[in-house]
């Protein structure tokens, strides 16, 4: 037999022996290296899987860095491309091989009787060098052809595979077919393999990026540049080459390109944008559960390797080196460890599966592959020498000669290993209280988000969008804004066929009232623009001027959400283009440039593109968009129906319905969906959802870490205080004779009680200490995450405190209660 066979069969020998002892170690370590493994599943996904695109190296995110903004990593620093510079960028590098790509959605629909059904989906419009860029060939059919990104060329469209399969049920006689897409016939070219995406998942289809001569010099910045580094091109020759592109930009184009800059940057880092700062708290929880679980596996070792000692000081006496021991010792510790793994993984596997149930799109890529496997058991073996290095040197280091006498007792030994276990205890209290703390914060921090007051009533509503497509509802102006941005002529049947839907809506069994907005409640945002009051001098600049929030709404809005009326009157069916245009103001906007005066009657004239000046007619409460907003912004409303239809943009072909029911929203949706189709069956509803989703929603990253950490700290404080239980058994076990003899001398109940509890009480109150410390300097880690909670609040401190210390004490009594049911007789008689 080989020498590791022999120590592998010792080692499985010895965790044989005390089954309960093995299982607790193994579910500890359990514990530790799953949680660990789950983080690294996204660690993984995000930094160190490759791309699945040819050379994905070689790919880069093309920046523009507005003034003031030159670093990638600051808010606003990663600005997309205008029409105008994306061409020009295309033309003069010398460099990059550069695709002009839009996100764009269309409503996909077939004429077939029994065909799916009209439905908006999201894909990307983008120029011809898009397949050389990725690498990628479509499963089907082909990719466009120069002709086909031409504007008045016949539309084509290639599918996702999904699409493809809901579309034509996986039929290779697809290519050739025809969809009505924004209402247009569209020629299907192509389906893409399965699982193909780019940038945003959940992509279902590919169609050529068209530049209208009239809007080639729009200044909008809606464009993402993907590009490839050439042949034997550097990323630093590559961005040499961008700083001097800039400056020729800002000479030909100034007016919207002056101290603009361009930053490259690699895709993969473009795709983990922020993923380092949110796992950094993630990673520390992780570090420190297994570093709990290390220290109560040390310590539960030096326990039983004070029942080995001789053993293995008869081992020594027989010819057994130091190192032999110490080596057969390290080898049982690694194969508890790699059992800690096994499960672990399981651990593991299981919170993966719940987290990605909580991820927007179900957290695509995220898996536990090789890569992760290969972590797990890497991991399980530095974990099992870091644990088991200790108690293995302490153990080894018995006197042969005192551990064979009969009856003897190491006193220095026992000393240090029961130092030793005091130590691990102290940390293991220490770091439980850092998570246990972090998680009390996250969770007050949540509480307050879920009872902010909105300023309206978000219960039973439920919204849905609707894009109304293109050729039917809207058509490109020949008319541009000053700067040279598109313009859009809406047609008057828009807001005619909106109404129609709303009114029928509002009959449908259920539904109390029914309403749309430009902008649906808790969204998130505003759109903002400048005002000016009509009796007042305008400001002198820019960055002087009025600014509020804006919406544009139907009558019944202010009804349907209830928010309340202050002064004044609400708009009605009479407030139409043909008729005088009017506004409604927030109460903060009222007290802001009002305060002492009444607004209503007075005129504003709102920045918006060809607005008319306005009369404010009502005053309505404040209105909160956001969950975390800290500071009431001013708002103003205007009348959809009053909007001009000529419009800077597409974005208002989206009208958002918004309807209150006393019943559920599984309830009335699928009445809402029969009158959309009863009204126009070309048009798709999307994005059905209730209000409080849209709250949800905004929360979904304060309820991902209240989750984490709430399950780290518990599983921190579980193994914590089994450490604090161990060392007092182990504790009362070794005093026994200590404990027979005080009692038979006529030591009260009282007294043994306190004689034991004494020794875990200080090291608890050490490690609350030393923990206490450690996190007041280390939850400011998740400040940013907070909500009206400060990383030292001392409520939340005092009751971790409480709660741990709580624990610990009763982790510490049961053991120390034992030791009142010895019996001095037989305690002495052993002795």
């Amino acid at each position: 037999m080989s020498v590791l066979a022999q120590d592998l069969f010792y080692a499985a020998r010895l965790l044989k022996k005390q089954p309960g002892v093995t299982a607790i170690m193994v579910i500890s370590l359990a514990l530790g290296i799953g949680a660990n493994t789950l983080i690294f599943s996204f660690i993984n996904a995000a930094f160190l899987r490759p791309l699945p695109y040819s050379d994905p190296d070689g790919l880069v995110m093309v920046w523009f860095t507005p003034p003031n903004k030159p670093a990638l990593n600051e808010p606003l620093g990663r600005s997309g491309a205008s029409r105008q510079n994306c061409f020009a960028l295309k033309e003069r590098s010398r460099t990059l091989d550069i695709t002009c790509l839009q996100s764009f959605s269309v409503s996909i629909g077939q004429d077939e009787p029994g065909s799916a059904e009209t439905e908006r989906v999201l894909g990307h419009q983008f120029s011809g060098d898009f397949p050389r860029l990725l690498g990628v060939t479509p499963l089907l059919g082909r990719w466009f052809t120069p002709d086909e990104e031409r504007f008045d060329a016949d539309p084509v469209i290639v599918l996702s595979y999904d699409q493809w399969q809901k579309r034509f049920n996986g039929s290779p006689d697809s290519i050739g077919k025809r969809l009505r897409v924004d209402g247009a016939l569209t020629t299907v070219i192509g389906v893409m393999p399965q699982g193909f995406q780019f940038i945003i998942p959940k992509i279902d289809y590919w169609a050529p990026f068209l530049n209208p001569p009239n809007v080639a010099a729009s200044p909008v910045r809606f464009l993402q540049l993907p590009a490839r580094l050439r042949s034997g091109v550097s990323l630093e020759q590559a961005q040499s080459e961008m700083n001097a592109l800039a400056l020729s930009l800002a000479e030909d184009f100034p007016a919207t390109n002056r101290d603009w800059g361009i930053r490259l940057e690699p895709l993969k880092e473009t795709l983990n944008a922020g993923a380092a700062e949110q796992l950094i708290p993630f990673q520390g929880a992780v570090a420190f559960v297994l570093l709990i679980a290390c220290a109560n596996v040390a310590g539960l070792l030096l326990a039983r390797g004070a029942a080995q000692q001789k053993e293995l000081a008869l081992r020594a006496a027989l010819g057994s080196t130091r190192f032999r021991i110490v080596r057969q010792l390290l080898t049982e510790s690694v194969l508890l460890a790699i059992l800690g793994g096994l499960f672990g993984v399981a651990v593991g596997w299981a919170g993966l599966h719940v987290m990605l149930t909580m991820l927007p799109s179900n957290g695509v890529g995220i898996t536990m592959d090789m890569r992760v496997l290969a972590f797990t058991l890497l991991l399980s073996v530095i974990t099992g020498l870091a644990f088991g290095i200790l108690p293995a040197l302490q153990v080894s280091r018995a006197e042969v000669m005192d551990a064979l006498r009969e009856n003897s007792r190491s006193a220095t030994g026992a000393r240090a290993r029961q130092r030793m276990r005091s130590a691990f205890v102290i940390v293991q209290i220490a770091l439980a209280l850092v998570l246990l703390t972090g998680a009390g914060l996250m969770l007050k921090s949540f509480r307050r988000l879920s009872t902010v007051n909105f300023g309206f009533d978000s219960q039973n509503l439920t919204t849905f969008q609707i894009q109304f497509p293109r050729g039917a509802f809207s058509r490109i102006s020949n008319e541009t804004t000053p700067t040279g941005a598109l313009t859009v002529d809406l047609s008057p049947r828009l807001n005619v066929v909106a109404e129609e839907i709303r009114e029928r809506l509002a009959q449908i069994a259920g539904v109390q009232s029914a309403t749309a907005t430009v902008t649906p409640p808790l969204i998130g945002f505003f759109g903002e623009y400048t005002f000016t009051i009509d009796d007042r001098a305008p400001a002198a600049s820019e960055r002087e001027a009025l600014r509020a929030e804006w919406n544009a709404v139907w009558p019944e809005y202010f009804d349907t959400l209830r928010v309340p009326l202050i002064r004044g009157r609400k708009f009605n069916a009479q407030d139409k283009i043909t008729g005088s245009p009017v506004a409604m103001i927030s109460s903060t906007l009222a007290k802001n440039y009002w305060p002492n005066e009444d607004p209503l009657g007075k005129r504003i004239h709102i920045g918006f593109f060809k607005d008319s000046p306005r009369e404010v007619v009502g005053i309505v409460g404040d209105v909160q968009q956001a969950v975390r907003q800290q500071v009431q912004r001013p708002q103003m409303y205007v009348p959809y129906a009053q909007l001009p239809l000529n419009q800077q943009g597409q974005g208002y072909r989206v009208v958002n319905f918004v309807v209150r029911s006393n019943t559920s929203a599984a309830e009335v949706i699928p009445a809402m969906r029969s009158v959309v189709a009863e009204v126009d069956r070309t048009l798709a509803m999307y994005d059905i959802r209730t209000v409080e989703d849209y709250a949800s929603n905004q929360t979904l990253g304060d309820r991902i870490y209240l989750t984490l950490l709430g399950v780290f700290g518990g599983v921190a404080v579980l193994l914590a205080v089994v450490g604090v239980y161990g060392i007092m058994a182990h504790s009362v076990n070794q005093r026994t004779n200590e404990i027979g003899v005080r009692v038979a001398l006529g030591a009260g109940s009282w007294n043994v009680l306190a004689l034991v509890l004494r020794h875990g009480l200080i090291l608890v109150l050490i490690g609350l200490i030393l923990g206490m410390g450690a996190s007041f300097a280390l939850t400011r880690v998740i400040q940013h995450f907070l909500w009206q909670v400060t990383a030292t609040d001392p409520q939340t401190f005092a009751f971790a405190l409480l709660a741990l210390a709580s624990i610990a004490f009763v982790a510490c009594y049961i053991p120390a209660r034992r030791a009142l049911d010895v019996d001095p007789v037989v305690a002495l008689r052993t002795e």
